[in-house]
C-alpha cells in the first residue's frame, strides 16, 4: 500500500506523524512525508531515512504582505500535493502547514483522510481538514466539541514506541536534577529565566540538565561555561534517559512532552507558550494538572524568584516530588502507531 503523510513545523506535530510513517514502512508499505522546508522534519526526517518531499507553504494570517505572498504559493504546493497524494491509498495528517494542502488535495484526488489532534484546542489547519476526513482522532475528550461529533475519536496521543509499556519508577531523589524542556527549538522566557536562576540553583546543589534549542544555544552556552555540574544541549535525542534521570522538569506544554510525562511519571513546573492556537497549552497543563503533577505559571509571570521558589519547594521535600511524580503519571491517554495503523488498514478493508 501507498501512504502520504503530512505534519511537522513543531515536534509536537511532527513525532506522531513519524511514528506512523515508521510503523507503516516497518509493515512494507510505501510511506512518501510531505513538510515544509522549516520545520522539524526537514532536519530530522532524513535522520530516520524518511522519503520527505518540502512543499513552499508558509502561514499567512496576520503577517500582512508577507501572508499575501504565501497565499499566492498556496497553489503550487496543492498542485504538488495532488500529484503525490494522487497516487496513494490514504493520507495521514497532525497539523502544521503542510498539512493544509495535503488534505485539500486528498479531497481533490478523492482519497481517504485521517486526522489526529494532539492538543486541547485544534489548529486552523486540523479544522479545515476534518470536514474531509473519515475519522479526526483527539488526544484530549475535551477537543471533541471543535469537531463533527461522529467523526471523532478519543484515541490519546501517538507517542514515540520507546514510550509503550513503561513501569513507572520513581524519581531520582540522591541528587536532584532538574530538566529544563523548551521545546524543539527553544522557549526564550524559559532559557532566560533558567539562566538568571543557575547561580542559586547551582548553590543549592541542583544538577541542571537544559535542552535550549536551536534559537538561543550560543547566548546559553557562554553562561553555562562558567558552570561544572550542569548539562547543555540544543536538542534531546534520548527522552527517555532523560526523563527517568531527572527529578524534576520545567516544561512549556506542549501535548507531545506532556503525554511522555504521563507515560513516565514526572512532576512539572509547566509554563504554556503564550501564543499558541486557542491558548491551547494553557488548557492542556491545567488538565494534567488536575492530577497534582504540575505547578502552572503564566509565561509573563516566570521570574527567576518564582522558578527557584517552586523548584526547591520540591528540592527540600523529596516526598513531593515522588507525589507529584506519581500524579503525573497516567493523567493524558496515549496510543501506539500500530493501533492507528490497524485502525486505517481496517477502515480501508471495509
Amino acid at each position: 500500500m501507498r501512504w502520504v503523510i503530512a505534519g511537522g513545523g513543531t515536534g509536537g506535530h511532527f513525532f506522531p506523524a513519524l511514528e506512523v510513517a515508521l510503523r507503516l514502512r516497518d509493515e512494507g508499505d510505501e510511506v512518501l512525508f510531505l513538510g515544509v522546508p522549516k520545520g522539524i522534519e526537514a532536519r530530522l526526517g532524513p535522520k530516520y531515512g524518511l522519503k520527505l518531499e518540502l512543499l513552499q507553504v508558509e502561514g499567512f494570517r496576520g503577517r500582512g504582505l508577507r501572508g499575501v505572498l504565501s497565499l499566492l504559493k498556496l497553489p503550487l504546493a496543492v498542485a504538488k500535493a495532488v500529484r503525490s497524494v494522487g497516487k496513494s491509498d490514504g493520507v495521514f495528517v497532525t497539523g502544521g502547514y503542510a498539512s493544509f494542502p495535503v488534505a485539500l488535495a486528498a479531497f481533490i484526488a478523492g482519497k481517504p483522510l485521517w486526522v489526529h489532534e494532539q492538543n486541547s484546542v485544534p489548529g486552523w489547519t486540523n479544522l479545515f481538514a476534518s470536514f474531509f476526513a473519515r475519522e479526526v482522532w483527539v488526544t484530549f475528550k475535551s477537543s471533541a466539541k471543535f469537531f463533527m461529533r461522529k467523526k471523532v475519536f478519543h484515541t490519546g496521543n501517538i507517542l514515540r514506541k520507546e514510550f509503550e509499556h513503561l513501569k513507572f519508577a520513581p524519581p531520582v531523589l540522591s541528587t536532584f536534577r532538574l530538566l529544563v524542556l523548551g521545546g524543539s527549538s527553544g522557549a526564550r522566557t524559559i532559557n532566560e529565566v533558567v539562566v538568571r536562576s543557575l547561580n542559586t540553583l547551582d548553590a543549592a546543589g541542583v544538577e541542571v540538565h537544559h535542552q535550549v534549542g536551536s534559537i538561543d544555544m550560543e547566548h546559553v552556552r557562554q553562561v553555562y561555561a562558567g558552570f561544572k555540574r550542569h548539562r547543555l544541549e540544543e536538542f534531546i535525542e534520548d527522552m527517555v534517559a532523560a526523563y527517568r534521570n531527572c527529578t524534576f522538569l520545567v516544561s512549556r506544554a506542549g501535548a507531545t512532552t506532556l503525554s511522555e510525562l504521563s507515560c513516565v511519571g514526572r512532576g512539572a513546573l509547566l509554563v504554556p507558550y503564550p501564543y499558541a492556537v486557542g491558548d491551547h497549552q494553557k488548557l492542556n497543563a491545567l488538565e494534567v494538572a488536575k492530577g497534582k503533577g504540575a505547578f502552572v505559571v503564566d509565561n509573563s509571570e516566570l521570574t527567576p524568584e518564582l522558578l527557584c521558589r517552586l523548584v526547591l519547594s520540591v528540592f527540600y521535600r523529596k516526598r513531593l516530588a515522588f507525589y507529584m511524580a506519581k500524579g503525573m503519571r497516567g493523567s493524558v491517554k496515549v496510543c501506539s502507531a500500530k493501533n492507528c495503523v490497524e485502525r486505517m488498514k481496517n477502515e480501508l478493508s471495509v
